[in-house]
């Protein structure tokens, strides 16, 4: 797929969010669309992404349009100051019933 074609997949995706959930502040710079690109691939696949890199890229939003896109379910734990093993070890099992692990 080419660059263009490709920004204008995400431009419909980006739009499709904003309509189903919230605003997404997602400016499709370079890097956004190489994040995009490689989460496409990942997510395609069996197993697990790890995202790690400098604040402020969007990792997150990232995740959330390529899992609209792939028609994927995203979680995530709802941390808090009191977040604990005990919660991390609940949200971990509802997360992997919804896995079907």
């Amino acid at each position: 797929m080419e660059k263009k074609d490709y920004i204008h997949a995400l431009q419909q995706s980006l739009l499709a969010y904003e309509r189903e959930f919230t605003e997404m502040p997602l400016h499709l710079l370079d890097e956004v669309l190489y994040t995009m690109s490689a989460l496409d691939r990942a997510l395609s696949m069996p197993g697990s992404i790890l995202l790690a890199g400098r604040a402020g890229i969007g990792r997150k939003s990232c995740v959330g349009l390529a899992s609209l896109m792939l028609r994927l379910e995203k979680v995530q734990p709802a941390t808090t100051r009191d977040y604990s093993l005990r919660e991390f070890k609940k949200d971990l099992k509802v997360f992997m019933e919804i896995a079907a692990v």
